[in-house]
């Protein structure tokens, strides 16, 4: 795990939504905001009053940040709305980007930056010592940062009006349920939803709760237990295992980290259902994709919209040739990485797909792209094969802490398996379902969710008391979400 991970490790985490604590939290919020449904400024306080109650859980001096995004970007969009001089809204633009990337950047990079800058003049034999800071990464930082300063480019693009009321715009950016670990959700998404009353029908309450038991499963029962009894111990001793293991634990990761960050996603856009409010897609099965442009309009789909809309089409997208075009994809990509962490690897990890999406524009240029293509077994089966050998690669350099490591994992994979290191049962077991339930058709899936929508309520609260069962019995301990040290 990279070294941003202390942001999860040296201080205790957000109420986790697999825990108790949470569950009597949020089935708190959930009656007194049904309590003052009619009442919409006292229901956007409460929900913001629960969101930095929720944040506060983990550390309440880090609140302070988001209060600080909130104000600055509150302010600057009214500014920037308000003003018709070209030149005074993009000094007005400058003092969001500056003020929003420059605490992001004091928090996430600024000791990674000169750590490197020390290593530089070091090379020319030059000896510099400056200071660090060595402070604990805020949980979500990279997250909220994104949200609020995504609504100041859009005011300034003139794709949005600015909020109507502060408590409306501080309940866009602190809102609990994606607060930390995404989706990261757009004002133009968000906003119209405040400005009427929310009305929460017994479908909507229903395909919420499934979300969010579905997400629970995945996270606690498939995720931690394929990083808790496969993953971490063969990345933590990878020449003990040799290349069969580390194979195994590469595709276990790459489940891990799916249905980890999946299940959060799924858990997050649950709880806004069943408070009424409707939160975009993250996932949409990304391991089914038959290329890297497929894959990325699968995976983290917020993220990558956000890094499209807001990145690689001001930079000029594939307007202006080829080369251009490849040069904006590198450059988005690496950002990309480096969004993930202060890490040579990420930074790697992100050029990489920048790499192979340059690539597959030059040697593929007509592959279908949308993961709304008709699958085509003789066409697709191999092409789906090809991305997740290319995928696993990345899923590789992104799990390594550093360079060192990435090394003995390549190592590794090139050494004999130790036959004497067997698997677990339940490994298997975890392993294999987790896959199936992943590679499923998409009409299975959503036929689940309508069938569980349609069931008595009674025969509901029985499912949600058989996934706590379950939970509780693979639950050893209540692992933080593995995006929260991003």
């Amino acid at each position: 795990m990279s070294p941003s991970a202390r942001s999860c490790d040296d201080l205790r985490s957000p109420m986790l939504f697999q825990t108790t604590e949470f569950a009597l939290f949020f089935v708190a919020v959930l009656l007194l905001s049904a309590v003052l449904a009619r009442h919409r400024s006292l229901r956007h306080l409460l929900l913001l009053v629960a969101s930095y109650v929720f944040y506060m859980a983990w550390n309440s001096l880090y609140l302070v940040l988001i209060v600080f995004s909130t104000l600055l970007d509150y302010w600057v969009g009214a500014a920037i709305h308000a003003s018709q001089s070209p030149r005074a809204r993009k000094m007005l633009l400058a003092v969001s980007l500056v003020g929003n990337l420059g605490v992001l950047g004091i928090f996430k990079y600024y000791d990674f930056f000169v750590g490197n800058f020390e290593h530089l003049l070091g090379a020319v034999g030059l000896t510099v010592s400056a200071p660090v800071l060595n402070v604990i990464l805020p949980v979500g930082i990279s997250f909220y940062t994104f949200q609020s300063l995504s609504y100041t480019l859009d005011i300034y693009w003139r794709r949005l009006s600015p909020a109507r009321n502060l408590l409306e715009f501080s309940l866009f950016v602190a809102f609990f349920p994606q607060l930390v670990a995404g989706p990261i959700v757009r004002a133009r998404e968000f906003l119209p939803q405040l400005q009427t009353t929310p009305t929460v029908t017994s479908d909507m309450a229903s395909s919420g709760l499934y979300l969010f038991l579905k997400g629970m499963f995945k996270k606690v029962v498939f995720a931690d237990l394929l990083g808790v009894m496969l993953v971490d111990p063969v990345f933590k001793h990878p020449s003990e295992y040799g290349g069969l293991w580390m194979l195994l634990a590469i595709l276990g990761f790459k489940l891990q980290i799916y249905c980890d960050f999946s299940g959060y996603s799924d858990m997050a856009i649950g709880c806004g259902g069943m408070l009424g409010y409707r939160l975009p897609v993250n996932f949409r099965s990304p391991y089914k994709a038959a290329s890297i442009r497929e894959y990325w309009r699968r995976w983290h789909i917020t993220l990558g919209s956000w890094f499209r809309d807001y990145v690689f089409f001001p930079l000029g997208g594939s307007r202006g040739g080829p080369l251009r075009t490849y040069r904006n994809l590198l450059v988005t990509f690496l950002l990309v990485g480096l969004w993930h962490g202060a890490s040579w690897t990420f930074v790697i990890w992100g050029g990489y797909y920048g790499v192979l999406l340059c690539l597959e524009r030059l040697l593929a240029p007509n592959v279908n792209t949308s993961p709304d293509a008709a699958f085509v077994w003789r066409r697709r089966v191999p092409m789906v094969l090809l991305t997740l050998v290319l995928t696993s690669v990345a899923t590789a350099i992104f799990r390594v802490a550093d360079l060192k490591q990435l090394m003995a994992v390549f190592d590794a994979l090139a050494s004999p398996t130790n036959w004497g290191a067997g698997v677990q049962g339940v490994v298997v077991v975890v392993f294999t379902a987790a896959a199936i339930t992943h590679f499923l058709p998409e009409s299975w899936k959503e036929g689940a969710e309508a069938s569980f929508v349609r069931l008595p309520a009674f025969v509901q609260a029985v499912a949600l008391v058989l996934v706590l069962v379950i939970v509780r019995l693979a639950m050893t301990q209540a692992n933080p979400f593995y995006y929260f040290q991003f």
